[in-house]
C-alpha cells in the first residue's frame, strides 16, 4: 500500500508540472535584447573565371564548296574583315540568268505600253466613225448591218485597249518585281558566299578547310574580344540592392603574384539567377594586362547598407528561405516572421517585421516554440 501512495504521488507530481504547475519552474530562461537602429558594412567576395568581352559564333549562310581560308586560330580580325569565301561560279550564272530576266521583262513592258497606244487609236477611230453614223440627218440609206458592225468594233477596240492596259501594268508592275526580286535573291547568296567577322577579337576556333562543304547548321569560326575582359559571379538578395553600375573595384586574378587590376561593375541583373535568391554581377577589366580568359580571380566587394533595426545573429532563426524571430511579451515567446537585411556575421538588419520597442530573444533560440513559458535573464 506504501508502494501505491508513493507512485501515485509521483504521478501527480507529474501531471501538475506538465498542466503548468509553477510557471517560474517551467519557464526557459533566456536573454532578450530590443534590436537597436544602425548601419552596417560587409566585405562579398565575387569569384569567377575571367571571359573575354564579347565573342560569336559565326555559321555559314549559305551551303557551298569553302574556296579560301583567310583566317585561322589566332589571326586577329576587325569587324567586316574576310573569314571564309564560298565558291559562287554557279551563282554568278544564276545571276546573270535573273538579270537577262529583269531585262526581258523591261522589254516586254515596253512593247506593252507601246500597245496601249495603238489599241487606243483603233478605239478612237472606230468610236468616231460610229459618232458619225449616229448623226446623219438621213439614216434611211444605213442598213441595220451597219450600225451593228460599227456598234460591235466599238466594243471590241474597248476591250483590245483595255486588256493592253492589263498587260502593261502586269508586265511593269508585279512581272518586273518578280524579277527583281529574283535577282536580289541571287545577289545575296552571292553576298553570303563571302563570312565576314561581327566583331573585332582573335579567331579561337575554325571548323573548316579549304575544300570543304559549309553547312548553316555547323558553326565554322569562334571569335573573341580579348582586349577586354570581364568577371561574371552572383550575389545575394540583401547585397544586390547596394552595388551600383560604375563602381570601380580591385580585381585580384590568381597566377598574377599579388597584383590587382581595376575593373568596373558594368551590369547588375534585374532577374535572380537560377540558383535561387542571388543576382549575376559583371565586372569589366578594361586593362587586363597580362591576365587572360581563363584565369580565375576575385573581388572583394565593400557594401554599406542604410540604417535600419538591428539584432544579434543569433536571434534569427532561417528555414527554406524564411526567417522570424522570438518577441517575448508577458512572460512568453512570440514567433514573428521578417525580413532580413545586410547581415555582417554578428548582426543582422531587420527589414520588415519587427518593432523597434520590442524585446527579441538572443539565446537559447533553438529551443523556443511559439508559445513557450520564457523567463529573461540578465
Amino acid at each position: 500500500m506504501k508502494t501505491l501512495t508513493i507512485l501515485s504521488a509521483a504521478l501527480a507530481a507529474v501531471l501538475l508540472a506538465s498542466c503548468g504547475g509553477n510557471a517560474n519552474n517551467d519557464a526557459l530562461e533566456l536573454k532578450a535584447v530590443a534590436p537597436t537602429t544602425q548601419t552596417l558594412k560587409r566585405t562579398v567576395e565575387l569569384s569567377g573565371i575571367l571571359a573575354p568581352e564579347k565573342t560569336a559564333t559565326v555559321y555559314g549562310k549559305l551551303s557551298g564548296q569553302a574556296s579560301r581560308i583567310a583566317v585561322d586560330v589566332g589571326s586577329r580580325v576587325k569587324t567586316g574583315d574576310i573569314l571564309l569565301e564560298i565558291d559562287a561560279h554557279e551563282l554568278g550564272a544564276q545571276l546573270a540568268l535573273a538579270q537577262a530576266a529583269v531585262a526581258t521583262t523591261k522589254q516586254q513592258a515596253a512593247q506593252a505600253f507601246l500597245g496601249i497606244d495603238t489599241a487606243k487609236t483603233n478605239y478612237d477611230q472606230a468610236k468616231r466613225y460610229l459618232d458619225r453614223l449616229n448623226s446623219l440627218e438621213d439614216r434611211s440609206a444605213l442598213s441595220k448591218n451597219q450600225l451593228d458592225d460599227a456598234t460591235s468594233k466599238v466594243e471590241l477596240t474597248q476591250r483590245a485597249w483595255d486588256s493592253a492596259k492589263l498587260q502593261y501594268k502586269t508586265l511593269n508592275e508585279s512581272g518586273l518585281a518578280q524579277a527583281m526580286a529574283q535577282a536580289d535573291v541571287v545577289k545575296s547568296q552571292i553576298a553570303n558566299a563571302t563570312l565576314e567577322s561581327p566583331i573585332d577579337g582573335v579567331v579561337t576556333n575554325r571548323n573548316i578547310n579549304a575544300g570543304e562543304l559549309t553547312n548553316p547548321q555547323t558553326a565554322l569560326f569562334s571569335i573573341a574580344k580579348i582586349d577586354k575582359l570581364k568577371l561574371q559571379g552572383t550575389v545575394s538578395q540583401e547585397v544586390v540592392s547596394l552595388l551600383s553600375e560604375g563602381a570601380t573595384v580591385q580585381v585580384a586574378v590568381d597566377g598574377l603574384f599579388g597584383n590587382t587590376l581595376a575593373g568596373k561593375i558594368t551590369q547588375i541583373g534585374p532577374v535572380a539567377a537560377t540558383s535561387g535568391q542571388y543576382f549575376p554581377v559583371v565586372i569589366l577589366i578594361e586593362k587586363p594586362g597580362k591576365a587572360l580568359a581563363g584565369m580565375t580571380a576575385r573581388v572583394a566587394l565593400e557594401v554599406s547598407s542604410p540604417e535600419a533595426l538591428t539584432v544579434p545573429q543569433t536571434a534569427v532563426k532561417v528555414d527554406q528561405g524564411r526567417a522570424w524571430v522570438y518577441v517575448v511579451e508577458d512572460g512568453k515567446a512570440k514567433k514573428v516572421e521578417v525580413g532580413l537585411g545586410l547581415s555582417d556575421g554578428r548582426s543582422v538588419q531587420i527589414v520588415h517585421g519587427l518593432k523597434a520597442d520590442q524585446l527579441v530573444a538572443v539565446t537559447n533560440v533553438s529551443l523556443l516554440a511559439d508559445g513557450n513559458l520564457v523567463k529573461v535573464i540578465p
